[in-house]
């Protein structure tokens, strides 16, 4: 007994039967299934491989960003130095962490200041918020109504998971 196949019906002929000249011998292993297998398999490794090295892809990823971004910055200033590219990417660098500094100068003590103010005043803040006295104090400096209050106060405090 012998399996042949035309377009997708599977015919079984019998061994005197005589083969119509359209169809064909099917083996185990197909051509076609053979490629949507190599297909499939193609397909899972580059997404196993897209899964691992996402970090590394995206680091790449956002270094073409940041090169694409310069690109016009370079070539000014490779036209007013009349140095080489490289010379005129060293230049922008420089002047890039130079304005980093400058800024880090500017804004890093206020930031620190902040920074360890809120660390004092979170869990008083906190404290407030799970307790729902926040919204006495809000609603009195917004002017809103006793029930406004009241309602905001039951609905945001938490007193072990229930509402207040």
């Amino acid at each position: 007994m012998r399996f042949y196949m035309r377009s997708s019906a599977l015919l079984v002929c019998h061994r005197r039967a005589p083969a119509h000249p359209t169809y064909r011998v099917m083996g185990f292993l197909d051509k076609t299934t053979l490629r949507v297998a190599a297909t499939l398999l193609l397909l899972f490794a580059l997404l196993a491989f897209l899964w691992l090295a996402a970090k590394p892809l995206l680091a790449f990823l956002f270094a073409i960003l940041f090169a694409y971004l310069l690109e016009p910055i370079v070539a000014k200033v490779q036209q007013w130095t009349h140095r080489g590219r490289g010379v005129s990417v060293s230049i922008v660098y420089l002047v890039m962490l130079i304005g980093l500094v400058i800024f880090g100068a500017a804004v890093g003590p206020r930031m620190a200041s902040e920074a360890q103010h809120l660390s004092q005043s979170a869990p008083g803040l906190y404290e407030r918020v799970a307790s729902g006295n926040i919204a006495w104090q809000v609603g009195q400096q917004r002017g809103w109504s006793f029930e406004t209050q009241q309602r905001v106060q039951r609905g945001r405090a938490i007193d072990g998971g229930k509402p207040s």
